[in-house]
């Protein structure tokens, strides 16, 4: 069966998500087949704006840099690799970690870091999280004035539930 060439159209950016799987296994020993059950990772790879199905695959192991190393070799030799400039994942130690994240490896493979790069209002959400995390708040930031998009996904943080009515 023939690989369905993907088309990137107007995708700039990309998410991905994974989960371990039973996955059944076949190994033959002395002209015999057996079958085993083995815990195996899978991800999936989707297209942003959008949010639709590109890719998937199943990395050697659950590790930062080989999802990563799974995730550059879709992306790799295609219009995408050099336009990528959104990278949506789970909030887990293995795609986030600032050493050894997925997110932080594929940055290194593709030589772009989109860290550097954070809008304002994460930006902004980024600095209130160290100033929680370390107790020291800086001058400045009790001046900066929150629009609407930062009061909202600031909204998202604290709040089990978010009312479309709620005045910010």
């Amino acid at each position: 069966r023939k690989k369905k060439k993907i088309g990137f159209g107007n995708i700039t950016g990309i998410g991905f998500d994974g989960r371990r799987d039973a996955t059944l296994q076949i190994s033959e020993l002395n002209g015999k087949y057996y079958t085993s059950t083995i815990l195996e990772d899978h991800y999936v790879i989707t297209g942003e704006p959008g949010d639709f199905y590109l890719d998937h695959f199943s990395p050697e192991s659950g590790k930062g840099i080989d999802i990563a190393h799974g995730i550059y070799k879709k992306v790799c030799g295609t219009e995408l690799e050099n336009r990528l400039s959104l990278v949506k994942a789970d909030g887990t130690n293995v795609n986030t970690g600032h050493r050894n994240g997925s997110i932080r490896y594929l940055e290194m493979f593709l030589g772009n870091e989109t860290l550097d790069s954070l809008s304002t209002d994460l930006y902004y959400a980024y600095r209130i999280c160290c100033s929680i995390i370390t107790g020291d708040v800086d001058d400045d930031l009790a001046f900066v004035r929150s629009g609407a998009n930062k009061s909202l996904s600031l909204a998202y943080i604290g709040l089990q539930e978010f009312s479309v009515t709620m005045h910010l």
